[in-house]
């Protein structure tokens, strides 16, 4: 109850409506306590958003800079981009205003009011409490590689679990798939919590239960799916009861819809061309006026000058996805038919080196 009113006590505090204090995995309670008081603080907060870092970059690296997490979620101040020179991500302490890379302000007045000072943070593009799917439909991720055999997270035994592909549209959330006695597994979302909630199996559905169990049967080899249809887990070695393995499935908590691009033209928006500005058709652009950039939002041959290919190629120079080479970081698509911003850049893990494969 007191844990319920301190959530309640702070969404007041921050003009939000009291629902807004469910988050998504794994800013929720399943790496956490679950509690708003892992980042907030009532009184004496450092922070200007009632934070207990005085910074939103030191309160994400509170977390997004420890040993042993996975690269493509862990950074430090030394990875801020700064173009041509260093860095793999997009810098989230500089000005918001560039004359050298063209930045401006943003646009979206829930980005714009996160910019204190004209300087970026973390929030300006990220909302650490929901993983909104219609914000980046594209881009779910997990914590762990996908089709590879993991180790489990607890227990005596040496069983793995590897995680499929996942379906369409899964739930953003935590996972502790836990192996019990008699064969089979439970599952919790909330297993960061004091008292988590576990989910067991019985009349061939998932009702909520104890850890014990019953658990649902699984087949050493053969994909099962958990209580999301879209997410799949396939065991293997010798999985005994006890042992378990957390992983999460997440969108990029982005503040507004990038599914586009958008979010990169928001700030970056004088590079928001098309094949006439970039052809000279328009005055006001090129030696100057503003720099000529590559077409963006438009088809390939969008101009009908027939020296477009038909679809992007691979780094190596081969069709997208084929060959030897097959570099998945390196592989140029389009988005709905269109050549945008996100097609070659991406804002995190990215070293701009096609030879390598960048963390995702």
């Amino acid at each position: 109850m007191k844990t319920r009113w301190l959530r309640l006590a702070i969404a007041l505090l921050l003009g939000l409506p009291a629902a807004a204090f469910a988050v998504d995995a794994p800013h929720d309670a399943s790496y956490t306590s679950g509690s708003c008081l892992e980042c907030h603080k009532l009184h004496n907060a450092t922070g200007g958003a009632l934070t207990n870092r005085p910074t939103m970059a030191a309160l994400c690296q509170s977390c997004h800079s420890q040993t042993g997490r996975p690269p493509r979620v862990n950074w430090s101040d030394t990875d801020q981009a700064a173009p041509g020179v260093h860095g793999t991500q997009h810098n989230w302490s500089a000005s918001t205003t560039s004359s050298v890379h063209g930045a401006l302000p943003p646009l979206d007045g829930n980005m714009l009011s996160r910019t204190t000072g004209g300087v970026l943070s973390c929030a300006v593009c990220h909302d650490v409490h929901r993983a909104n799917a219609a914000y980046a439909p594209s881009q779910i991720g997990t914590n762990v590689a996908i089709g590879t055999a993991q180790a489990n997270t607890g227990g005596a035994g040496g069983g793995q679990l590897t995680l499929q592909p996942l379906g369409a549209n899964p739930v953003p959330r935590g996972y502790q798939v836990r192996v019990v006695a008699g064969g089979g597994f439970v599952l919790s979302h909330d297993f960061g919590s004091a008292a988590p909630t576990w989910y067991i199996w019985s009349g061939g559905a998932w009702v909520v239960g104890t850890s014990a169990g019953p658990g649902k049967p699984f087949t050493v080899g053969t994909a099962v799916t958990l209580d999301d249809p879209a997410v799949s887990v396939t065991f293997s070695g010798a999985p005994v009861s006890g042992d378990y393995w957390n992983f999460y499935v997440a969108y990029p908590f982005l503040r507004a819809a990038n599914d586009v691009g958008q979010m990169c033209l928001d700030c970056h928006r004088d590079r928001d061309q098309n094949h006439a500005i970039v052809e000279g058709q328009l005055v006001g652009y090129g030696w100057g006026g503003k720099p000529f950039s590559h077409p963006v939002g438009q088809a390939l041959n969008a101009n009908l000058a027939n020296y477009d290919r038909a679809a992007p190629l691979d780094a190596d120079g081969g069709t997208a996805g084929a060959g030897a080479y097959s570099n998945p970081t390196s592989t140029l698509k389009t988005y709905g038919g269109n050549v945008e911003c996100i097609s070659c850049h991406s804002p995190h893990n990215t070293d701009s080196n096609a030879l390598t494969v960048d963390p995702h």
